[in-house]
């Protein structure tokens, strides 16, 4: 296993890339952000976009920056430490080899777009910690097959599962949040929230753009 590429992804991060694909991150602290506006103002590793199949951030970084990771085609398989905090918008937008990630429960906030166009994205576990799923964030995510809404989150933002078309299951963990139209756009699912919470019976459930099946449980998850 040999070095391809490496260098700093800020002061206190610094990043490898070996010749089997794999983006390691090490250090301290908050990555910085990215645009996909110029050249000059993508991250250094992003001419090996279509290479990198795993990338590995390191215990000590708090977070990923945005557009960190936008359109790496290959990457297959992501490794968030415990103690992180938050993914940046777009971070791993148009990644669509991705199938799963696991996001560790002290992450706080996820922002808009990070993995809309993740076509292959099958299984994601949101973190307990988030208050909200942002606009467009699982956007074209066609493959997503079920969803749990931790019981933190309070709302759930404009197109936030557009186009998911074969999200079939969605579970909601606690209190009814708020659900901006055409949250659910072009989505045909199963809906389940917990039967004994008050705050479901306050307002008509909606289809949110989509066909949504509501069902009562007082067991949420199965």
């Amino acid at each position: 296993m040999n070095i391809l590429a490496d260098g700093k992804a800020d002061s206190f991060i610094k990043w490898t890339l070996n010749d089997e694909g794999v983006l390691e991150f090490s250090g301290f602290g908050y990555m910085d952000s990215y645009s996909d506006e110029l050249k000059s103002c993508r991250p250094p590793w992003a001419a090996y976009s279509g290479f990198i199949k795993r990338v590995v951030i390191g215990r000590g970084i708090k977070s990923v920056g945005a557009y960190a990771f936008y359109e790496c085609t290959a990457l297959e398989e992501v490794s968030l430490p415990e103690g992180f905090e938050w993914i940046n918008s777009y971070a791993f937008r148009l990644c669509s080899s991705l199938k799963e990630i696991v996001i560790p429960d002290t992450t706080i906030w996820i922002g808009s777009s990070a993995f809309s166009g993740c076509t292959n994205l099958k299984s994601v576990t949101l973190p307990s910690g988030i208050t909200e799923i942002e606009d467009f964030m699982f956007v074209r995510c066609r493959s997503l097959e079920k969803i749990y809404i931790p019981k933190t989150v309070r709302s759930i933002g404009l197109n936030a599962f557009l186009g998911c078309r074969g999200l079939k299951e969605i579970f909601f963990e606690g209190d009814r949040p708020q659900i901006l139209n055409e949250a659910f756009y072009d989505v045909s699912a199963t809906a389940c929230y917990p039967g004994e919470n008050e705050t479901w019976g306050r307002y008509p459930l909606k289809n949110y753009g989509g066909e949504i099946c509501w069902k009562k449980s007082c067991r949420v998850c199965p």
